[in-house]
């Protein structure tokens, strides 16, 4: 989606769809402080859904509220009338039968009257200790990895692990009390501040369930012209679908991690167009590393108008695949973007 209709375009957001309903989501991201969020649930079956949304802030502090979503219905929150002003929200969705859920995030800046851009992102339905995120860079973004612990009860012990394109590695340690969420804002990590390839690992090393995204927003520094958000996937794949893509008004990026300690990963590309052309390309990517894949820059495809991407690991070491696009206005710098984890083959996301 793009604002505003007709263009040209200030901002603009995207994600993968949701292939099965569930009874419990999770969105790690969000805030209310200075910008405007929502959280969307359909209700696709044939009956009404009883519906409770659980919001949690870093303090530990929840709100609650909840509603009757008819059969083949829509419940839109707006969650700065639940919560005020806040710097760090998470959202835990559940419902009495399966829904689908995401939320949409939207900033304004210099007084505006028009959001200058926004994000959005699908909730996370499968509970997971690890989540992987490809994409990530400090050079010109502020880059923030949120984490949420949605239980009641137990504290979550999380690991941040990072790694570069060139192997190099760090490590952060961070306690997340029960029904909270933390930011870490990776630009801060000693020694990795003007990092221009960034992958994460985010860890539960005590087994308690936790849920992961990161956010990017450039220029560094602010005021924010443009943003992108997506969730971490929890389990490799050898093979990753990117739908959405194009070059022609877009800088299109692919993002490959490797999470393997001691095995290079063969990377093959496949680019598709509307008309079924296709392009190959390959890279090898070494343990612990990253890859950062521009598609404008592939022979004959730097104008396409609709580009999908395969991504498949060609010796059966699994990665993780990501896509990010950008787009200009009048010339000028990068004003909007959005990115998105890919779709694992044999649902594996």
């Amino acid at each position: 989606m793009y604002w505003p209709g007709g263009g040209p375009w200030e901002g603009g957001h995207g994600t993968i769809g949701i292939d099965h309903p569930a009874t419990e989501w999770n969105l790690p991201e969000g805030a209310t402080n200075r910008f405007d969020q929502f959280i969307h649930v359909l209700n696709p079956g044939d009956a009404p859904a009883t519906v409770t949304a659980v919001f949690m802030n870093q303090a530990g502090f929840t709100w609650q509220t909840q509603a009757t979503v008819g059969a083949e219905s829509n419940w839109t929150i707006k969650v700065n009338d639940e919560v005020g002003s806040q710097g760090q929200i998470s959202t835990q969705v559940t419902s009495s039968s399966p829904v689908a859920v995401d939320r949409t995030m939207y900033w304004e800046k210099g007084g505006a009257s028009m959001w200058v851009d926004g994000h959005a992102s699908r909730g996370i339905s499968r509970s997971s200790t690890v989540w992987h995120l490809a994409e990530g860079a400090n050079h010109i973004f502020d880059h923030y990895i949120l984490v949420s612990n949605p239980s009641i009860s137990e504290w979550a012990e999380v690991r941040f692990a990072f790694m570069d394109a060139n192997g190099d590695t760090a490590v952060r340690l961070h306690t997340l009390p029960p029904q909270s969420r933390y930011t870490f804002k990776v630009n801060e990590l000693e020694g990795w501040g003007s990092k221009c390839q960034v992958s994460t690992m985010v860890e539960s090393t005590n087994w308690v369930p936790i849920f992961a995204e990161r956010a990017m927003y450039w220029p560094k520094g602010g005021p924010w012209e443009g943003g992108h958000n997506t969730i971490g996937a929890s389990l490799p794949a050898v093979k990753w679908h990117l739908p959405e893509g194009a070059t022609h008004f877009f800088d299109n990026y692919v993002l490959v991690s490797n999470p393997s300690a001691v095995e290079t990963a063969f990377v093959n590309f496949t680019f598709m167009d509307q008309d079924g052309e296709t392009a190959e390309y390959s890279r090898s990517i070494a343990p612990l590393s990253r890859c950062t894949v521009r598609v404008n820059n592939i022979p004959g495809w730097g104008s396409k108008s609709q580009v999908s991407t395969v991504v498949e690991s060609v010796n059966s070491v699994p990665v993780f695949a990501e896509r990010a696009v950008y787009w200009y206005k009048d010339g000028l710098n990068w004003i909007g973007g959005h990115s998105t984890v890919g779709i694992a083959e044999l649902l594996n996301d």
